[in-house]
């Protein structure tokens, strides 16, 4: 069940780029407190969960629509992390968007936060290759999770090795807060700021306007 008593949906993708999307009506789409929330988090820079507060574990996973590897990752492994973590997570997205156009997914169990970029997307490859450079990946495959200062690629790292990391820090009590990507902040929030209710959530939490808003990305072998 979700936190308002909906029944869940698994995310699925498949079929072209921006088809990343949840089944039925039951996921909550983003809201006006959660786009605050995130843009204060964002613009913010993270960080790590407050004096007596459970720990939380934020990743950042890339992906394209059309890899099948990135679709086993999302709707066959992060479905029992999630649970297993904490329960299945709410999904917030910006609705107002054509699909093909929707760049930045979060999900979130309130111990688990994944941020699901769509690297066939202008903003989510701008961000993909921040994160290259930044992280001196020298490969351009995806799925490709970034967890702290560790980069996970293909549908047999990222299962073998994410559960670990994230389960590992929440039994010791420890948080991951999200990786140091540049841009990371200001693109999802300038991604997210041409929703209008976004952007009045945003400008109301901050007091300040909103933010305005030959490819080398390969599917991974395994």
């Amino acid at each position: 069940m979700n936190h308002d008593g909906s029944a869940r949906r698994r995310v699925t993708i498949s079929g072209g780029p921006g088809s990343l999307r949840p089944e039925g009506r039951a996921w909550r789409r983003i809201r006006k407190g959660a786009a605050a929330a995130l843009a204060l988090f964002l613009l913010a820079g993270g960080s790590q969960a407050a004096a007596g507060a459970e720990p939380v574990v934020r990743a950042v996973l890339f992906f394209l629509p059309t890899c099948g590897h990135c679709e086993y990752v999302i709707n066959d492994v992060l479905p029992g992390l999630f649970e297993e973590a904490g329960g299945a997570p709410d999904l917030y997205y910006d609705e107002t968007l054509d699909p093909g156009r929707v760049a930045f997914h979060l999900m979130d169990n309130g111990r688990l936060e994944m941020l699901l970029v769509d690297a066939s997307v202008y903003e989510g490859s701008n961000l993909f290759y921040a994160a290259t450079d930044a992280f001196d990946i020298p490969s351009g495959g995806v799925p490709r999770l970034i967890v702290g200062d560790r980069c996970l690629i293909g549908s047999v790292d990222i299962p073998e090795q994410f559960p670990g990391i994230v389960l590992g820090a929440l039994g010791s009590g420890e948080s991951i807060d999200w990786p140091e990507i540049p841009g990371l902040a200001q693109a999802t929030i300038d991604f997210f700021a041409t929703s209008a209710s976004f952007a009045a959530a945003t400008a109301a939490a901050t007091s300040a306007p909103p933010a305005t808003s030959g490819n080398r990305i390969a599917k991974t072998t395994r």
